[in-house]
């Protein structure tokens, strides 16, 4: 996979496309899509990452499509928890460099690229829960 197409992605609050721009919902749903075939998830494009309320509605509404899994590989999807159980963040797990890392975005730092290890030692410092989630019946992945 070649990450270098979503690296240079603008932060853009509900942007679903690679070319005008993505929250961290829009590119993990496009990277899930494209690169590992999962099928069309669903856009939330009425949600803003800045309204909690809105965010923890969307992660209701889609939770049953997945499901949790101990140990992440490529193409799984990650989310993050605040200490309240608030959905605050989602990524991709991918193979970069020959590591397992997480592919994310946000607004103040645009497109990252930890490795898993990095991200969890990033989120899990002001975050309750990371999960990991596959897509519900591991449709090949």
């Amino acid at each position: 996979m070649n990450l270098n197409k979503y690296t240079t992605v603008k932060y853009v609050d509900r942007g679903r496309t690679v070319p005008r721009g993505c929250d961290c919902w829009g590119l993990a749903r496009i990277i899930l899509m494209v690169e590992f075939g999962w099928p069309e998830l669903p856009e939330f494009g009425w949600v803003s990452p800045s309204v909690q309320q809105d965010m923890n509605l969307a992660e209701v509404k889609s939770a049953s499509l997945f499901q949790v899994v101990d140990r992440p590989t490529a193409g799984v999807m990650v989310c993050v928890f605040d200490s309240a159980g608030n959905f605050r963040h989602v990524g991709v797990t991918v193979i970069a460099d020959g590591i397992l890392s997480v592919i994310h975005i946000a607004s103040r730092r645009g497109v990252q690229v930890p490795s898993v290890r990095d991200f969890e030692n990033d989120y899990g410092l002001t975050n309750s829960r990371i999960e990991y989630r596959q897509l519900r019946g591991n449709p090949g992945l």
